[in-house]
Order: C-alpha cells, then sequence, then structure tokens
C-alpha cells in the first residue's frame, strides 16, 4: 500500500475523533494564524489538507472565499457538514489528490496548508502544486510540527508518532521548511517558531491505533519517561496529567511576479 493510500484510510477511519480533537476546535491557534497569514477581508483562500474544515470555515466567515482540499472522503464530509452547519456560501471543498491540485493557475490570492506536511512522503511536490494555484504576488503558508534539534531525541519522537498515527511520515526540520521556499524562489516574508504542550492521552485519542501500536507506544512511554533528555519533552506536569512538548513552526512567503 501506498502512502497516500495510507493517509486516506488512515483518516477516513479517524475523522470524527481529529476533529473532535481540541487542538482541531482551538479557535485561539486558528486566529493567530490567520493573523500571521495576514488573511483579509478580499482574500481568496485555498486550505491544502484541508482536513475536517474547522480552519476553512473559520477563515470563511472573515475572507471573501475559501476553498478546501484533502484526500480523505471522511474528512471533507465533516466539512461539508460543518459549512452547512454554519451556513456558508463562500466556501467549498473537494476530495482529491493534493500532489495535483484540480485548480486552474493562479487562482487564489493565499495557499495554506496547515498540520500535514508531516503526512506527505511528496511534500516537495505538493508545494510546487500551491504555488502553482497561487497568483503572483500572493502568499504561500505552511505550519507544522517541527523536528526536535536532538538526533536521539527526534528520532525517539518519530517512532512514537508513527505508532500514534500510522500515517505519519517525517517530521521536517526548521531548515528544511526554509529551504522549500528558497528552492521555489519564494520571499519568506517571515516565520515564527512556538512550542506548545499537548495532553498526551487526548493526543492519542485524535488518531486510530491498532492494538500492536498501543502496545508499542506503551513501550516507547516507559523508556522515554526514565531518560533524562527524552524527558525534557514528555513528562508528567503538576497535575499528574502527562505532556507532550511539541515545536509549531510557522512560515509564510511571497510568490514573486515572474
Amino acid at each position: 500500500m501506498d502512502s497516500k493510500e495510507i493517509v486516506r484510510r488512515q483518516f477516513d477511519i479517524q475523522a470524527q475523533n481529529f476533529s473532535n480533537w481540541s487542538v482541531t476546535k482551538n479557535e485561539e491557534y486558528m486566529k493567530a494564524y490567520f493573523e500571521f497569514i495576514d488573511l483579509r477581508k478580499v482574500d481568496e483562500l485555498l486550505d491544502v489538507a484541508c482536513g475536517s474544515g474547522e480552519f476553512s470555515v473559520f477563515c470563511a466567515r472573515r475572507i471573501k472565499r475559501v476553498h478546501g482540499i484533502d484526500i480523505s472522503a471522511g474528512m471533507i464530509e465533516l466539512a461539508n457538514k460543518l459549512a452547512q452547519t454554519n451556513g456558508l456560501a463562500n466556501v467549498t471543498f473537494e476530495c482529491h489528490d493534493v500532489e495535483h491540485i484540480p485548480c486552474a493557475d493562479n487562482t487564489f490570492s493565499v495557499v495554506q496548508c496547515r498540520s500535514a506536511f508531516h503526512h506527505m512522503e511528496n511534500y516537495p511536490q505538493v508545494f510546487k502544486e500551491m504555488l502553482r494555484c497561487c497568483q503572483p504576488n500572493g502568499r504561500i503558508a505552511v505550519q507544522d510540527i517541527m523536528a526536535y534539534e536532538d538526533q536521539k531525541v527526534d528520532s525517539f519522537f518519530e517512532a512514537l508518532e508513527k505508532e500514534v498515527d500510522v500515517s505519519h511520515n517525517a517530521t521536517l526540520h526548521r531548515a528544511e521548511f526554509i529551504d522549500l521556499f528558497d528552492r521555489n524562489q519564494v520571499e519568506v516574508i517571515r516565520s515564527f517558531t512556538v512550542e506548545i504542550e499537548l495532553n498526551f492521552r487526548e493526543y492519542l485519542s485524535h488518531a486510530h491505533q491498532s492494538e500492536d501500536s498501543r502496545e508499542k507506544i506503551g513501550d516507547l512511554l516507559e523508556k522515554g519517561l526514565q531518560d533524562e533528555d527524552i524527558s525534557r519533552f514528555l513528562y508528567m506536569n503538576g497535575d499528574h496529567v502527562l505532556v507532550l512538548k511539541r515545536a509549531v513552526f510557522l512560515i509564510l512567503g511571497n510568490k514573486r511576479n515572474e
């Protein structure tokens, strides 16, 4: 089974869990990202790998038009329901492979992808498609989790992430995000890194795991909590809640007018 089919099947299974996750529904996060991208009333946004549509709908209440695309039919079904519940006519959704976006060149003033590159084996092709669909002088934005600087720590969490969600491919380093923009001649307007703390038990519930994966997660947690390097990012807090600390990277660029 190829990586895209794994992503499609996994998110069809876990679509409702993902939509119910407090991080997915966190309007404070959405507002901060909306402001980071500098979205305006006149903007038309392409939301790549839009998931269950929460950010698309948040934006549609505030800008001219939004079109969301996702590989998972289960996610798109939830996104359409959310748009209908909110009575929005200026947001549409489409189920499609985002390596080949079914939109005309130079269509959108802003193109963004949020919390999805770590699922994509061929993220450079997705980025090229994002760029193609963006208008000259338009804005390109990516937000995603960022790899840990220490190789041992990063290897541990990559193994853990793949057991939490089988569709996880690889977490990019900060330099890889920046290089992606540079190689495609997208001028970086600004970038920002923020550390977030996740309730690990709730984090588990946003995805679907097999029994085998749950056993491996238990073994990894036991190992990680006893390791002084790893336990800086995976620990029990004062309320006896298991916390996962991750860095999230945001980057915004401008498509040059050639």
